[in-house]
């Protein structure tokens, strides 16, 4: 029998709540109320806008100030290579090797690479490399970069649910990164192959790609589909390549062995380093 905890999670993971959220988000409200909004949301938060390019008074709506740019150079990409980087601002909620047993949703809690990725031969190819996962709570920029030198290959999406990411959902929902709605970036690079997931959830369904006009979490979004391209498209160290429409997790795997020099839980932000090739 379900608990009323889990009947909860399942009540909120419903794509429609999103498209709702997501058009009030996009909502032109008059200035005056937009910007109260806005503040409220800073001062709740402790969000550091000297950090964004625009001030408060130039944002159009609620998700045009969710999406905000950070002013260059506040985010130092780290360039001694062969490293990986963090993708976002976020916590890192682990860093490990992935094994045929699967990636950590959560402390005891595993779910298949083959199912997150859609994409058996490369599952396998990932096999004994490097995985990470990074939450970006509201507070956080919520845009993704690419955290290697290489080129994108093809993007896979699939429509889902939009359940939280919660620690709460994490443990109760099982294979929950697998059954929210997502889109995996998928890469080569000079040290093998990769790939970057960014996984919805709740409130959170709306994802954008930076190197293409597809926006997720659409009323006829269709089955899941490969986007593929004429040619690979090249992306360096750093470079944004994705947009979450408030915040939710990226998951990160490369098929090269790294070195951790994070901890579990910490904060992390874009560009860092947070691993060293293992020798």
């Amino acid at each position: 029998m379900a608990t009323p905890t889990k009947v909860a999670l399942d009540a909120l993971s419903w794509p429609v709540l999103s498209r709702i959220y997501g058009r009030l988000t996009h909502a032109r409200l008059p200035k005056p109320v937009l910007q109260s909004l806005i503040r409220r949301y800073i001062a709740h938060y402790e969000i550091d806008m000297s950090e964004y390019a625009r001030p408060v008074s130039d944002y159009k709506t609620m998700d045009d100030f969710f999406t905000r740019a950070l002013r260059e150079g506040v985010r130092p990409i780290d360039t001694e290579e062969p490293s990986l980087i963090a993708c976002a601002d976020g916590r890192l909620s682990c860093f490990e090797t992935i094994t045929d047993q699967g990636l950590f949703q959560v402390k005891d809690v595993r779910y298949s690479t083959n199912t997150l990725l859609g994409n058996e031969e490369l599952a396998q190819q990932l096999n004994g490399g490097t995985h990470y996962t990074v939450y970006l709570a509201p507070k956080n920029y919520h845009r993704v970069h690419s955290p290697w030198n290489g080129t994108i290959t093809a993007a896979r999406y699939w429509p889902g649910r939009l359940y939280p990411v919660n620690d709460t959902a994490r443990y109760r929902v099982p294979d929950l990164f697998c059954r929210n709605e997502r889109i995996s970036l998928e890469f080569n690079t000079p040290q093998g192959v990769g790939a970057v997931v960014m996984v919805g959830a709740s409130f959170v369904g709306q994802m954008s790609l930076s190197f293409t006009d597809f926006v997720t979490n659409q009323k006829k979004a269709g089955g899941p589909h490969i986007m593929t391209f004429a040619k690979p498209i090249p992306v360096a160290r750093g470079q944004e390549v994705g947009i979450f429409h408030m915040g939710s997790t990226a998951v990160v795997l490369h098929q090269a062995s790294f070195q951790s020099i994070a901890s579990d839980g910490q904060d992390i932000r874009m560009g860092e380093r947070l691993g060293a090739l293992e020798q």
